[in-house]
């Protein structure tokens, strides 16, 4: 049976009666020095009450929050992912063989990030030299789609200050927040599934704990026999979720190509843990696009139109899943769920939508018919 704590209102009474008893008097005058300790007596038990609630849910790992979480956690090898640096590649023009040294200084244009390259370049015939970048703080201020507008600064003899990220900055994170659903999620699962040595569950816990993936996936002899493909996903640090990078095994797994980029921050991650004999492939799930037709569509308007394509995004990242199934419910659901419309009709797809093996669904056109 719960203990039922008493209100500061039920205290107040209790001392009350307690001291009127006590001095032999039927109650307590409200304007006796009697009636000002009682009030304070209430006060601090009260308080005392509090802090032993605060007490109890510190003491099991499910309720815990701070730094006696991140000690539940502790115990069972769950830690809070740090912050980490964004990387990527940047183009700049200048005069064939001209050196850009490694540790230059590169800042995005508008001046919202700053980073170093990571490496010595040289100027190419064709006048342009590609440089790897790295931030110079972490978190995700420095992530950036193709085509970022980058600036030497200081400005470096024989190569334009101006230049462009070659393919999109990606990588950076904040350190994860220990009160966070994920970090919670994160340690109660590893209480209720403790690692077995390689079941697929230790897998996903693996994958998870990287800095950056938000989702994951395991599909047992997925390259053969003995194989263990991880897919995963970043929806909070890359455009579109995908990793970038090209699938492969950690770099200390001779028996086959080593992954890069994010896949091979993932496959680094595991490999200390796996199984001797596992072969661990980290590969970007394939995106599988699906169209939408909606017709007979009230408060029909553009703005309506984008929180649909919106709901609709979100829906199929919540339920989608390699090997899984989109229903007709789920498209129902997400369009019902916009506000304002009372009345649609989904014109496709007209039945439940099958998610191959190492894809996943993505929205691709949404076409509404009036």
């Amino acid at each position: 049976m719960p203990f039922a704590r008493p209100s500061l209102t039920a205290l107040i009474q209790q001392v009350l009666a307690d001291l009127a008893q006590a001095s032999g008097v039927p109650a307590v005058l409200r304007w006796r020095p009697d009636y000002a300790m009682g009030i304070a007596i209430a006060g601090l038990t009260q308080g005392l009450y509090g802090y032993l609630d605060w007490i109890a849910r510190q003491a099991v790992p499910a309720t815990s929050t701070g730094e006696f979480r991140a000690a539940w956690a502790a115990l069972k090898g769950v830690f809070p992912k740090d912050a980490t640096l964004t990387k990527g590649r940047g183009t700049f023009p200048g005069a064939p063989g001209a050196l850009l040294p490694v540790g230059s200084a590169v800042r995005r244009a508008d001046g919202s990030a700053a980073y170093v390259t990571t490496a010595d370049a040289a100027v190419g015939l064709n006048g342009s030299v590609t440089v790897p970048l790295q931030a110079s703080a972490a978190g995700p201020a420095g992530n950036g789609p193709a085509g970022t507008a980058l600036l030497l600064s200081p400005a470096v003899p024989g190569v334009t200050s101006a230049g462009l990220a070659e393919g999109p900055l990606t990588g950076g994170t904040d350190a994860e927040d220990i009160d966070s659903d994920g970090f919670l999620t994160r340690m109660l699962l590893a209480y209720a599934e403790p690692a077995q040595g390689g079941a697929a569950r230790d897998y996903l816990d693996w994958a998870l704990a990287v800095p950056g993936v938000t989702r994951a996936w395991i599909q047992p002899n997925g390259m053969g026999a003995g194989t263990v493909i991880v897919r995963f996903m970043m929806d909070e640090t890359n455009p579109g979720g995908f990793p970038v990078g090209s699938n492969g095994v950690a770099s200390d797994e001779p028996r086959a190509a080593p992954a890069t980029g994010d896949q091979l921050a993932v496959a680094n991650a595991i490999f200390p843990d796996q199984p001797v004999t596992a072969l661990v492939y980290a590969v970007v799930p394939t995106p599988q696009p699906i169209d939408f037709s909606i017709g007979n569509l009230s408060q029909d308007s553009a703005a309506t139109r984008a929180e649909i394509r919106t709901a609709l995004a979100a829906m199929l990242r919540a339920k989608g899943e390699p090997d899984g199934t989109i229903f007709p419910s789920d498209t129902s659901g997400a369009v019902d769920a916009v506000f304002g419309v009372s009345r649609f009709t989904i014109l496709a797809p007209t039945g439940p939508v099958e998610i191959g093996t190492g894809s996943l669904p993505v929205l691709g056109t949404v076409t509404f018919v009036s």
